[in-house]
């Protein structure tokens, strides 16, 4: 079996799982090739791996696309593979080159795809209403069915970590070694700093908390373009004591297993791997019940789910859970266990492969039909 990954550019939670699934093929003997930018894959291309790089230029719009789509289509013809694309502007690039070189092809959606006319009358033709496609969620599934594609050709597989190994490090200085206080409870909040995330709502919240709770301190884990708004509008609210931006954090699950909560504050999210990794460390988690992230949390019973961009919401159920440790260690309990049951890396790969495995049939019996 062969494999072709085709990305779009990404960060965080999708390379994470594009490198997740790499490491998969690998370990299964599955021949593959990383087809991507050099910005996104410079110091993440696992090793042994053949790469090869697309264009990203925004500036070259339609042009760039017929350059992708050229190069992959190239590379196709003389090593005919399997096409899987991550992210539904990859797969513009990676179905129509696999369908042009007759190769099988699929997608993945990480995120909820908006329905605007764009996607219907332009991304979803180029793609392929009939595409094989994995959801992460069942509410992603249903975002793909809103724009055309048809439904019987989703599967929903829910993206998955690795479980964290345990550490002795003690969490005083796991926190002084981010600058933290180690005598003030922590309120954490990790992901990339952009507008879809939520951190300008969480700020305000903070406002409304620390009337309740002063010696409560909130901690932003990440980077990205809207930093430097998010700490004017700290400042402008006068909560410079009360937040921290750390910038980026190398390991976040070492400093989840030493907060008081993890809040989500996203507009909009697929599935959140934040979610996962914060259940995985045993950190309760507060988010607002928007995309995925219901599925993600069981329904609410793995974590809290407030009104999705209701800050007077956050915080009452901030408050709450501070003075509640019982309710605290019940999501704790609950949430470690159902990411051990259906949040696995493993098991994420496994299904994948899965997937492949039965594309590479139906096109082998495809075959033996035409030879007829």
């Amino acid at each position: 079996m062969k494999v072709a990954l085709v990305t779009r550019p990404m960060a965080g939670g999708m390379r994470n799982h594009v490198i997740q699934l790499a490491g998969s093929l690998q370990a299964n003997g599955v021949q593959f090739t990383l087809f991507g930018d050099n910005r996104t894959w410079h110091d993440y291309v696992p090793s042994g791996v053949e790469f090869q790089e697309l264009q990203t230029s925004r500036a070259g719009g339609a042009l760039s696309l017929i350059q992708n789509i050229l190069r992959i289509r190239r590379y196709l013809v003389h090593n005919p593979m399997l096409v899987h694309s991550h992210g539904v502007s990859a797969a513009v690039a990676g179905n129509v080159a696999a369908r042009w070189a007759r190769c099988p092809a699929l997608f993945t959606a990480h995120n909820i795809v908006n329905s605007s006319k764009f996607q219907q009358r332009v991304v979803v033709p180029f793609i392929g209403k009939s595409s094989n496609a994995i959801a992460v969620t069942s509410a992603v599934k249903q975002s793909l069915v809103g724009v055309g594609f048809h439904a019987s050709n989703i599967q929903v597989i829910p993206n998955g970590i690795e479980n964290m190994s345990s550490h002795d490090e003690p969490c005083a200085d796991i926190l002084q070694s981010h600058g933290l206080p180690v005598d003030r409870p922590v309120i954490l909040a990790v992901g990339r700093l952009s507008k879809e995330k939520g951190f300008d709502l969480l700020i305000r919240c903070a406002a409304a908390v620390v009337q309740r709770i002063p010696e409560v301190v909130f901690a932003i884990a990440g980077d990205g373009p809207e930093r430097d708004n998010l700490v004017n509008l700290r400042d402008k609210l006068g909560l410079r004591r009360f937040i921290v931006l750390l910038g980026h954090v190398k390991e976040p699950r070492r400093l989840m297993s030493c907060a008081e909560i993890l809040v989500i504050p996203s507009r909009s999210e697929g599935q959140s791997l934040v979610a996962l990794e914060a259940m995985d460390a045993k950190c309760p988690v507060i988010a607002f019940n928007t995309g995925g992230v219901s599925e993600t949390l069981a329904g609410g019973t793995a974590g809290c789910l407030v009104e999705k961009e209701s800050v007077k919401s956050l915080a009452e159920a901030i408050v709450r859970l501070h003075f509640d440790a019982d309710a605290r260690s019940l999501y704790v309990q609950v949430g470690r266990e159902h990411v051990l049951r259906t949040g696995t890396a493993a098991g994420m790969c496994q299904s994948i492969l899965n997937v492949y495995e039965q594309l590479y049939a139906d096109m082998r019996n495809d075959q033996h039909a035409t030879a007829r």
